[in-house]
């Protein structure tokens, strides 16, 4: 799985009860769109990754174009917390 997706309010939950945990994720305006990758089904682990830009913006539109000097920042906010079972 590599998928990129946009639309969202820049809010995530991602919990995983194996591992007794939960995560909020909360991200600045300025991360439109997250990428979701995992190599294969058991490969144990996935990325949840908010990003500024479209898949391949490199090679095509979408990609912020800076000036010599300029900056851009971004941000994410992590709130790691005990995942309750049932």
């Amino acid at each position: 799985m590599n998928n990129a997706f946009d639309g969202w309010d820049r809010r995530a939950s991602i919990t995983q009860l194996e591992d007794g945990i939960k995560i909020a994720l909360s991200a600045s305006p300025e991360l439109t769109v997250y990428i979701l990758y995992s190599p294969s089904p058991d490969a144990g682990f996935f990325c949840f990754e908010p990003v500024s830009h479209p898949v391949d913006a490199h090679h095509g539109a979408g990609l912020t174009a800076l000036d010599d000097g300029e900056t851009m920042s971004a941000g994410m906010i992590l709130d790691w917390q005990i995942a309750e079972t049932d």
